[in-house]
């Protein structure tokens, strides 16, 4: 695994409304970015990134943290100095490490703040058939 050692370094939440208020989220955005790259040699970088999500003018939780990156470090510094980017497969593998960090805690935070979690709610439809039992009757699981 080329992500080694992701620790946060910091965590903002803020609240903009009250709580009793009606909640109006007309967006809600996560967003990940890598903001500072460090070569350690030719095999380690040491990267910073930050994940954001916004609830529209709600609320927004902030967290910032670094990791390693293992690999090929050289190739990613050299991309990372010339063109403020990442190969495609490095920056899949950071943001992805990023994300499945970042979002567990982003729901901790957003329950503390009396805020819906942030991830998609799965949206069950049926397109207006009516649901059918399957043959050996009805079953616990809804797909």
């Amino acid at each position: 695994m080329p992500v080694k050692d992701l620790e946060f370094t910091a965590l903002e939440a803020k609240r903009f409304t009250r709580r009793g208020e009606r909640l109006v989220i007309d967006r809600l955005d996560q967003n990940s970015s890598v903001s500072v790259i460090y070569p350690v040699d030719d095999q380690t970088a040491d990267v910073e990134f930050r994940f954001t999500v916004t609830y529209g003018a709600v609320a927004s939780i902030r967290i910032e943290g670094r990791l390693i990156f293992t690999g090929d470090a050289k190739a990613l510094v050299a991309s990372w100095r010339d063109k403020k980017s990442m190969p495609n497969e490095i920056a899949s593998e950071i943001h992805t490490a990023v994300m499945t960090a970042c979002i567990p805690e982003a729901v901790m935070v957003a329950r503390d703040l009396h805020l819906p979690p942030p991830i998609p709610i799965p949206q069950v439809k049926f397109d207006g058939k009516p649901v059918q039992p399957a043959k050996g009757g009805w079953s616990p699981e809804i797909a």
